[in-house]
């Protein structure tokens, strides 16, 4: 399994070919094997409207696989209950160029927001992702990611193709890349977290409050997201295959996975005779 590489640097890089090729880019199409169940949705709403979308910006094909799985293309943008039903999936890049962007809105307003703002150089663009996404993600091919999404939110893929795979968290101990909110994505526990992978970054924030404010933190630079997390998480540990960190979830705590997989395990506690 390749891992996703989530730091400034590869932030930096994959912004910089965006931003180079923004000027060209178009609803990008997808092929698809003859006799295909393929859908074309459209979503329409104030908010484009508002802000001038056309129809065909934000067009998008969905293709059903045989095991019920999505291959969904970009560049293209999904309202969660409309064109996506609201549940928590795994994402896994299927096909992309360089690297495929997933950024997570948590509303119209947001969105809206981000679009108006400036981002004509790399710095400006990270800076909108920062202040307005509830989260951004990026994958090379076949690297994967958890995101819970709910009624609402706007997903904006672009550079690739990509499955969504609904996934249970209360019937499996893998921990993908993503974000988990204890009490809703992950039980509220003492847990003891392995890396599967080739290294894990392990990251728990005390509250949705204090995630929003980190994510918020200009963050350009490796030294600034440094910054940012210490100054913000309650925790964050790098391991390796085969290490584990412990931490202790409560309700309303956000657990950070980035750059890899893992799995936990609960922890009991020492026994006391």
């Amino acid at each position: 399994m390749k891992r996703i590489v989530k730091s400034a640097t590869r932030t930096l890089l994959t912004t910089a070919a965006m931003v180079l090729a923004v000027s060209g880019c178009g609803t990008a199409q997808g092929s698809t094997s003859e006799g295909s169940n393929t859908a074309t949705v459209v979503a329409e709403t104030s908010l484009q409207e508002e802000i001038g979308i056309s129809e065909e910006s934000v067009s998008s094909e969905e293709t059903e696989t045989e095991d019920g799985t999505s291959e969904m293309y970009s560049n293209t943008v999904y309202y969660v209950g409309e064109d996506i039903p609201a549940d928590s999936y795994v994402i896994t890049c299927t096909t992309t160029d360089y690297s495929m962007e997933i950024v997570v809105f948590p509303d119209d307003t947001s969105y809206g927001d981000f679009l108006k703002a400036d981002k004509l150089t790399v710095g400006e663009y990270s800076n909108a992702l920062e202040a307005y996404a509830w989260a951004n993600y990026y994958l090379y091919e076949d690297e994967q990611v958890y995101i819970n999404l709910k009624d609402g939110n706007i997903i904006l893929l672009d550079d690739g193709m990509c499955e969504f795979s609904r996934f249970n968290t209360e019937e499996s101990d893998t921990l993908y890349s993503g974000l988990y909110i204890a009490g809703e994505d992950i039980a509220c526990e003492k847990m003891n977290i392995k890396c599967t992978s080739d290294y894990l970054t392990v990251t728990v924030f005390d509250s949705a409050e204090n995630y929003l404010a980190y994510h918020k933190t200009e963050r350009f630079t490796v030294g600034e997201e440094s910054d940012a997390i210490a100054e913000y998480a309650a925790s964050n540990d790098f391991i390796y295959t085969d290490y584990s960190t412990y931490v202790n979830l409560q309700e309303g705590m956000i657990l950070m996975i980035e750059d890899g997989i893992g799995e936990y395990s609960v922890d009991e506690g020492p026994v006391i005779n």
